[in-house]
């Protein structure tokens, strides 16, 4: 029995030293079925054009190269990409990262044993070398938004396979500028069953300059809360934000923003002082201690780590 066919989705921009590294591991994925690759060149000012001009001339699998003229962002790009060949499934894949050689075999076989619409899973962050699995745990019972913003959900893009025909009826939000991933995994498995896989099958470098999943944008994160805030526990909605508090303290980021996301859990905690309490009293001294000492709680932050 002939297995499905797949396309992969890789947007990039101003990625020379990486692009050919991700494209090599769909190259050497041990899947038997049809591949076909889309790459969207988001406006590239660099050698990342060239590099793309010349893989195509020589690569041995179907592929298809499109230069968008300006830079239209990552969610158009993977939209635009989705459009470019029909298959029976479509994954996508980041050009800063790279898939181990069974990442399209074992969850293709995943979803199509337990009938789902769509899977992602757990990863390794390479960091100067060092690698590490992500999430360490992830707690199945909960549902996807609720599994996000309890902070250990794992949801990546480059883990993403989807079907093809349920991921066109859903698609990527081009108007959101960051959390594209959680988006679309919020409404996806609204309507379709999207599973898990606990083995990692991708690795993210997290030295490369630039990645947008490590860029601050508050409004985008707002807009998105927004959206699915009735889905949303309010419990892990305030143990968001003071993670957020803190990463912007760690970070220094604007102060203003700081003030206004620790004002934000304030007012969620009105009605949930006690169930925080109960659920994660650290996170709660956490929360007290930024808000009395504020830049000063980095110090004991860093002794207690």
């Amino acid at each position: 029995m002939s297995q499905p066919s797949v396309l992969v989705v890789i947007p990039v921009k101003n990625r020379p030293n990486v692009i050919l590294r991700a494209i090599k591991s769909v190259l050497n994925q041990n899947y038997g079925g049809i591949m076909k690759l889309a790459v969207v060149d988001d406006g590239s000012d660099d050698e990342t054009t060239n590099i793309l001009t010349d893989f195509e001339k020589s690569c041995d699998i179907e592929i298809k190269v499109h230069r968008n003229k300006i830079s239209m962002g990552a969610a158009y790009s993977r939209n635009l990409g989705s459009d470019m060949y029909d298959a029976e499934y479509i994954a996508f894949l980041d050009s800063d990262d790279e898939w181990l050689s069974d990442h399209l075999s074992r969850k293709i076989d995943l979803i199509e044993r337990e009938n789902m619409g769509g899977v992602y899973g757990r990863f390794f962050i390479n960091r100067h070398n060092t690698k590490s699995i992500r999430p360490k745990k992830v707690n199945t019972k909960l549902d996807v938004p609720n599994r996000i913003f309890n902070g250990d959900s794992g949801i990546r893009t480059s883990s993403f396979i989807l079907n093809k025909k349920k991921f066109d009826h859903v698609r990527f939000d081009e108007e959101l500028y960051k959390h594209q991933d959680w988006d679309l995994a919020i409404r996806f498995s609204e309507i379709y069953k999207f599973g898990f896989d606990k083995k990692p099958t991708v690795i993210l470098h997290v030295d490369s300059s630039g990645r947008m999943s490590y860029s601050l944008n508050l409004p985008a994160t707002e807009r998105l809360i927004k959206r699915h805030s009735e889905k949303i526990d309010q419990i892990f909605l305030v143990k968001y934000y003071i993670k957020l508090s803190l990463y912007l303290l760690r970070t220094n980021q604007d102060h203003d923003n700081f003030r206004n996301i620790m004002h934000k859990t304030k007012n969620l905690l009105y009605k949930n002082h006690l169930k925080l309490l109960k659920s994660s009293p650290r996170r709660l001294i956490q929360y007290y201690l930024m808000r009395v000492l504020g830049s000063k709680y980095l110090v004991l932050d860093r002794i207690n780590n």
